[in-house]
């Protein structure tokens, strides 16, 4: 009789289905309404991903967007008000959003345009005038009301471009820099040759070709690094003393990274310092390490929000994440550095105001 009473047991379920017992199990949770409930079919070629408010859509996890193949280089708009970006790859800018600036660009959708305008792109700079470099080392600029690009009179070649406070700073090969104002070159007097430039908050970064970096601005939230709080505008080299190969300015803090692949902060500590939430505001005040980042290969940081990629091609990110920036499929702020998944080897990133773009193998 016992085992009769188990059999019966073990059919119940199965008599249940079949009867339509099964309608009465529990409906799958319903996805966030930011979030797409099945993602579209991924596109051929190299991977490219954005998160947060990005143009097309506001997810809080990597999101596999439309895009050309190859990108090197990403600029976006300056003003959450706008949406459009601007990519170069195959030599080619390819822009998509909507109210990019230029005339000529006409008419944009969430996907990408090659302009033929341009040929031989090497990079690009976004301001409220915009800026491109070609093969050659000269640069064009336009801007909302341009009907076609114009090339700017310099004869240096131009390797790299940064958007600054009201200007594009141009960096040739040779280490020499000077400001783009509304098509005009303008030269600028500096003891220093630069392989980068940054700017945020009143703030403006300078890493010149021996490693140093230099600050102009206002720094009255520790970005100085050495322990003040200048009530004045500075111009001086900071108070990190090791080598470093790139910066990043956020809305009062700083990021180097060392030659040594690691990472250090420094400024408001209402910023992105990585350090955890008890860090002391008089600490922020002097570069300290993130410990367990290294082999580091590029920084980034974007209002309250840091990021950086390591050797291994993982992608971690720290601080504000109230639009979804982190990529962590929450809303959650991260006091020390959070480790992206899911999206395989990334080669690159570009942080956004409220959002971030990134390409994987």
């Amino acid at each position: 009789m016992r085992t009769i009473l188990a059999s019966i047991a073990a059919l119940l379920p199965l008599l249940a289905a079949c009867s339509g017992g099964a309608a009465n199990a529990p409906a799958p949770a319903n996805p966030p309404v930011n979030q797409p409930a099945q993602p579209p079919a991924a596109p051929p070629g190299p991977k490219l991903w954005a998160w947060g408010e990005f143009v097309g859509g506001w997810v809080t996890a990597p999101f596999r967007i439309q895009g050309p193949e190859g990108i090197t280089r990403v600029a976006t708009a300056t003003e959450p008000k706008h949406a459009w970006a601007m990519a170069v790859a195959d030599g080619k800018l390819w822009v998509w959003g909507k109210d990019a600036p230029g005339k000529f660009i006409g008419g944009l959708t969430n996907t990408p345009k090659a302009l033929p305008q341009f040929a031989g792109v090497t990079d690009v700079a976004a301001l409220t005038d915009q800026c491109a470099v070609l093969a050659d080392g000269k640069v064009w600029w336009w801007d909302a009301e341009s009907a076609e690009p114009q090339p700017v009179a310099r004869t240096e070649r131009v390797t790299r471009l940064f958007p600054s406070d009201d200007a594009v700073n141009a960096v040739a090969d040779d280490g020499t820099w000077w400001q783009i104002i509304r098509g005009l070159a303008m030269p600028r007097g500096s003891e220093h040759l630069l392989v980068q430039t940054q700017f945020a908050a009143g703030l403006e970064a300078h890493l010149n070709t021996k490693g140093e970096i230099r600050l102009y601005g206002d720094a009255s939230r520790g970005q100085l690094g050495d322990g003040s709080v200048p009530d004045r505008r500075v111009r001086e080299k900071c108070g990190f003393t090791k080598k470093s190969m790139q910066i990043a300015l956020g809305d009062g803090f700083v990021v180097a990274l060392a030659q040594d692949g690691t990472i250090w902060t420094w400024g408001d500590n209402k910023g992105a310092l990585g350090h955890g939430a008890s860090w002391s505001t008089e600490k922020s005040r002097k570069p300290a390490q993130i410990i367990g980042l290294t082999g580091i290969v590029q920084v980034q940081a974007a209002g309250h929000s840091a990021y950086a990629l390591d050797d291994q091609g993982s992608l971690w990110c720290w601080g504000d994440n109230d639009r979804g920036q982190l990529g962590l499929g929450d809303k959650t702020r991260r006091h020390t550095p959070a480790k992206l998944q899911g999206m395989g080897k990334v080669k690159w990133f570009h942080a956004a105001i409220n959002a971030v773009y990134c390409e994987t193998e």
